[in-house]
């Protein structure tokens, strides 16, 4: 399994951890990745189901429930990192990532509707896009890299990463880190207070 197979399955077993102000305990294992869209005994519409409910609700992890609505899904990972990596045509992608054309025809859709792509039509007849991302898609994939940075640690095993990432500025090879945007400092779970926001207040 690949460092971005791993982290696109951290994305769905996150979903684990939302058992917060009576939010349900929907998924308890990771995706079995020979089973398209669902979890292991848990189908993919299930999965939606219950993250509509979660981003209703002001709980605490209401905005990491709507954020991993848009990409938790398997696939979806997969395609952003297609489409930043220069793989931006439904067949270019299909053929990279071995996914049927019906999934790849919903999740595009879904990416779109959400505004993390957009479409730029190269052909009127017949009617083509390539798929590229929008400042919401970059953002996104940003946090990406992050999360593949943890793959690459914890998941990449003896034989290492199997893609590397060098930082245009400086030249030198480089991981995403997570930085605090006051004062520049790492900033790890450990080192935060978690306060109430104007959001859950106002609800």
């Amino acid at each position: 399994m690949s460092t971005v197979t791993a982290t696109a399955g951290l994305l769905v077993s996150v979903f684990t951890f939302l058992e917060c102000s009576g939010v349900p305990k929907t998924i308890s294992s990771p995706v079995q990745w020979n089973q398209i869209g669902s979890t292991r005994g848990v189908p993919s519409t299930e999965v939606y189901a219950s993250l509509a409910n979660v981003s209703d609700r002001s709980s605490c992890w209401a905005r990491i429930a709507r954020t991993f609505d848009i990409a938790g899904e398997p696939w979806s990972p997969l395609i952003l990192r297609d489409v930043w990596v220069g793989i931006s045509r439904f067949d270019d992608i299909q053929r990279d990532l071995g996914i049927s054309r019906k999934v790849l025809t919903e999740r595009l859709k879904w990416l779109v509707a959400q505004g993390v792509l957009e479409q730029r039509a190269y052909s009127e007849r017949p009617v083509r896009y390539d798929y590229v991302l929008t400042g919401k898609g970059r953002e996104l994939v940003d946090v990406l890299m992050a999360i593949t940075a943890w793959g690459d640690r914890w998941t990449a095993g003896e034989a290492g990463p199997p893609v590397l990432l060098r930082h245009r500025a400086c030249g030198e090879l480089t991981h995403a880190e997570v930085r605090c945007a006051r004062c520049g400092g790492l900033l790890h779970s450990g080192d935060v207070d978690v306060e109430p926001g104007p959001g859950r207040l106002a609800s």
